[in-house]
């Protein structure tokens, strides 16, 4: 019988020999957050107030640029706490919400991309037909499937993977919260 403590929180390493340079890697990261924010969510309220680019491409444009701005929030806030104010923790809460949602969005960005490859191949190989095809109640389908079917692959991913025990050293060799660097702490066979 091993002895087993229950782990509550996982260390981040973050970025490795970076010891001189956290204070540009945080000026870095800040500024392309700061430019990402404001960007997607000015192309994407274009494309909401503009009643002309209310076409299949566009409305998955407009996702797409959800997915990014969920990339940017995700990810980045927690990366520059730990180089701003070098807390490198995560709490098993947050390191599981964050694994949930990049995932899901992961899983969504890839979707998306062959719901624009539907369109696009419709648009060229039956132009005629595209408008009969490629309709608001097909847009949307395919636009909400994506965020469903995406939705369940990553809730099911992230529970089958913190099922698992935990119970050696909680330091996850990244700076983001994935579920391969931590499957190697698993203490049972995965």
């Amino acid at each position: 019988m091993e002895n087993r403590t229950v782990m509550s929180e996982f260390i981040l390493l973050g970025f490795p020999n970076t010891n001189g340079q956290k204070t540009i890697l945080f000026i870095s990261f800040l500024a392309f957050y700061i430019c990402t924010l404001p960007g997607n969510l000015l192309i994407s309220s274009a494309i909401l107030a503009d009643s002309c680019l209310h076409i299949p491409m566009y409305i998955f444009l407009c996702n797409l640029f959800m997915v990014d701005l969920g990339f940017a929030s995700i990810i980045t806030p927690k990366l520059l706490v730990s180089l701003w104010a070098k807390s490198r923790t995560i709490s098993l809460g947050g390191y599981m919400s964050q694994v949930v949602f990049y995932h899901f969005l992961g899983c969504t960005e890839g979707l998306l991309y062959t719901a624009m490859a539907f369109d696009k191949y419709v648009a060229i190989c039956h132009p005629l037909r595209y408008l009969i095809i490629m309709n608001w109640r097909v847009c949307a389908i395919l636009a909400a499937g994506t965020w469903v079917t995406s939705y369940l692959h990553a809730t099911i991913l992230t529970s089958l993977t913190f099922m698992l025990p935990y119970c050696g050293p909680n330091v996850v060799d990244n700076f983001f919260c994935d579920i391969f660097p931590v499957m190697k702490l698993a203490c049972a066979d995965t």
